[in-house]
């Protein structure tokens, strides 16, 4: 499963490769815990397409280790489901800044999937 961050720019970039869906969506949540700033006072929006189960069970998740201010489930159509297809399961928080290369976000995806 392809693991992404949005870039500096405002595209995705593909950061590694999760071995399935319970990888990775154990390394969205150690990841949102690198990266987030302040997450006890945010808002989180988990997004989907058509994975409304793994939706649910990331959201659930980000609670039990996060606990965040509040969460949002939505599924995404058009705009990014035409571009990622079924199977897309993300979330939206405030991070640390991201600058050009995504060097740290990169370092931290490699760790957090074992691949040191």
């Amino acid at each position: 499963k392809p693991m992404g961050d949005c870039s500096a720019d405002g595209y995705i970039e593909i950061l590694g490769n999760a071995r399935g869906i319970p990888q990775a969506l154990d390394t969205t949540v150690k990841y949102v815990k690198e990266t987030a700033v302040d997450i006890t006072s945010q808002t989180l929006l988990v997004v989907h397409s058509d994975r409304d189960t793994y939706a649910k069970n990331l959201a659930e998740r980000l609670e039990a280790e996060l606990s965040p201010k509040k969460i949002y489930i939505s599924e995404v159509f058009a705009g990014c489901g035409a571009n990622i297809g079924p199977g897309m399961v993300g979330v939206y928080y405030l991070g640390n800044e991201i600058v050009d290369g995504m060097e740290a976000e990169k370092s931290i995806m490699k760790t957090l999937l074992g691949k040191n």
